[in-house]
């Protein structure tokens, strides 16, 4: 597992990829997984069906809100480990000085949503004054195969041109730029900006690239003697 310390209030952020096994919270082995990955109890973990929306939950205490449906959870318990799965998608991990810490899936619906809007605002109601980020791993741009009419779409969203092509010619997307231009807006400082592709670089699962089912876990929690 790759760790990122934000380098705020003790909080660090974590990638896994698949030698660390797989982290989709419904299939077998996957709660013994996430325990030996951070030595964290399972009843710490905060995890979430995610549906690609811009819904993001308050977690008030380790574990809460458990499988529902949403894309982000902020929370500030040290004792919690905020979490999101991926297999092509970017996870945004977020911390603040206050010591208020979020974990963001984001995919092209949810960029589209407004996850990330969604999240700093919530963090910002939350208490938090400045916001730093990590973005871990997700599928590249040469990797990225995708619509014309979709990319328009996600485009007029964000503002910025974020198409570009394969090694076919074949249209893509660059999901990660469109990711670091929101947050960029939002006034989030990015401090580590995953230069891994989950498609072609053979660490990750993937589902575009290899129809995996297996998920990586991106996670956020607090290392109470770095305070």
């Amino acid at each position: 597992m790759l760790r990122v310390p934000l380098g705020v209030a003790g909080i660090c952020a974590g990638f896994s990829d698949r030698y660390d096994g797989d982290m989709a919270m419904t299939r077998p082995g996957s709660e013994s997984n996430r325990v030996q990955l951070l030595g964290r109890e399972l009843g710490n973990w905060t995890w979430l069906n995610q549906v690609h929306s811009r819904d993001a939950l308050l977690v008030l205490q380790p574990g809460q809100h458990c499988g529902m449906e949403a894309d982000a959870c902020v929370g500030e318990h040290p004792d919690s480990v905020l979490s999101v799965t991926t297999a092509d998608c970017v996870p945004v991990i977020m911390g603040s000085s206050e010591g208020l810490m979020a974990a963001a899936h984001c995919g092209w619906r949810g960029l589209e949503a407004g996850i990330l809007d969604t999240t700093v605002r919530l963090m910002a109601s939350s208490g938090a004054k400045s916001i730093v980020a990590a973005v871990g791993p997700s599928i590249c741009a040469r990797c990225y195969e995708f619509s014309r009419t979709d990319l328009e779409r996600v485009e007029s969203c964000v503002g910025i041109s974020l198409g570009g092509e394969d090694q076919a010619g074949r249209l893509t997307l660059d999901l990660a730029k469109g990711v670091n231009w929101i947050l960029s807006r939002l006034g989030v400082d990015v401090v580590f900006l995953s230069d891994q592709c989950t498609a072609c670089s053979g660490r990750y699962f993937s589902a575009r690239a290899n129809g995996d089912v297996e998920r990586q876990v991106s996670a956020v929690w607090r290392d109470m003697d770095k305070v």
